[in-house]
């Protein structure tokens, strides 16, 4: 079972997800960017499902900081910002994946995660981030939000 690392400030929705999706994935759960850098410390994940914006900080900022450290673990990002914020913070993290607040049903929630976590090969990684970034170099944001 793929490790999940859940980074989420709201309560209800990490109960939702960890409730609905636990069964699939063994999900550890943090709510500040304070716990999930102990969990990062601590553990290794399949995959990191990170809230943008939590209370002590950023998750994207979170994520690029571990790509600098050589974390290339694939990353899904949920957020309530608006995107052309959000395409400018993502801009050298390598995120797989971006999930828009509020969530869709779970269903369109774990085809995402079995998206992101079953690329079992670093070269189908850089593959799909090279043509990301390729793509945002030609100002196609819209192209790659739909993607997901």
């Amino acid at each position: 079972m793929e490790k999940i690392l859940l980074l989420e400030k709201d309560s209800e929705i990490r109960e939702k997800i960890i409730n609905e999706l636990g069964q699939d994935y063994d999900f550890e759960s943090a709510s500040t960017v304070e716990e999930a850098r102990e969990k990062l410390r601590d553990m290794s994940f399949d995959a990191l499902f990170f809230d943008a914006d939590l209370p002590d900080g950023n998750g994207i900022k979170l994520l690029r900081e571990y790509r600098l450290k050589g974390l290339k673990t694939p990353a899904l990002i949920t957020t309530t910002l608006p995107k052309d914020k959000v395409y400018s913070l993502l801009s050298g993290t390598n995120s797989i994946c971006l999930i828009k607040k509020p969530l869709p049903n779970m269903a369109i929630v774990k085809r995402k995660i079995d998206f992101t976590v079953k690329m079992e090969t670093e070269e189908i990684r850089e593959k799909l981030i090279e043509t990301l970034n390729r793509l945002n170099k030609h100002h196609q944001p819209e192209t790659i939000w739909k993607i997901f």
